[in-house]
């Protein structure tokens, strides 16, 4: 496994090396995740803080 430096953000490369799954199943499990966080309303505050 490669040693992805701490990053806020992942691209799919990233998440598909530390999970060691390809790259679609890396956008399907940034998608859920994307999803959950949306679900609490955390997307409100990220953009909040970048616009």
């Amino acid at each position: 496994m490669e040693v992805i430096e701490e990053k806020q953000i992942l691209k799919a490369e990233d998440v598909a090396s530390i999970l060691d799954v390809s790259k679609p199943m890396a956008y399907k499990v940034i998608q859920k995740l994307n999803n959950e966080i949306k679900e609490k309303g955390y997307h409100n505050f990220w953009w909040q803080n970048i616009c």
